[in-house]
């Protein structure tokens, strides 16, 4: 039986959480495969700046059709280490608990983060701020897209104030 040859996918993640917004960030990422690209982007209200580069990840691995190999670039120091770590299986398998034994703060992304990280094979990479350019340009102005899309939600003007 021959073995089905993974597609290889290079994912760009991105996330913020301006200070100033109080609890409003958003998130980004950019699928590349071959030629074809994706990009998904997204707001949340009551959120961290942890929980948007968890939600980064999560739905750029969700946005996979099949089991790939994938390239993953975050500039999240905090996502990189957990994942380089594997703390994921330790976490998994000590019932989401920390090593204080007391319940993980983002313990529902990190479960969905843990299931979906089974079905490919991951690299995970640090961006390099002299490489890729092009794509951490876009994540960011993806995230700022979708801020700026929370804040026409937040503070709602009618056409008519805006036209006259």
């Amino acid at each position: 039986m021959q073995e089905m040859t993974r597609k290889q996918v290079v994912l760009f993640t991105g996330a913020e959480c301006p200070k100033e917004m109080k609890g409003t960030g958003s998130w980004s990422c950019i699928l590349t495969f071959g030629n074809h690209k994706k990009e998904l982007s997204g707001y949340q209200n009551g959120t961290t700046l942890e929980r948007m580069e968890l939600f980064s990840i999560i739905s750029a691995l969700g946005a996979l059709k099949e089991p790939c190999d994938v390239r993953l670039y975050s500039n999240s120091s905090f996502l990189m280490e957990t994942l380089r770590k594997k703390n994921l299986e330790k976490w998994m398998l000590s019932e989401w608990k920390d090593d204080n034994g007391e319940v993980l703060l983002h313990k529902d992304l990190f479960m969905i983060l843990y299931f979906q990280t089974r079905k490919h094979h991951i690299v995970f990479a640090r961006w390099n701020p002299n490489q890729f350019v092009e794509e951490l340009s876009r994540c960011r102005e993806l995230t700022r897209n979708a801020l700026d899309e929370y804040n026409k939600m937040d503070n709602p003007q009618s056409d008519d104030q805006m036209q006259s």
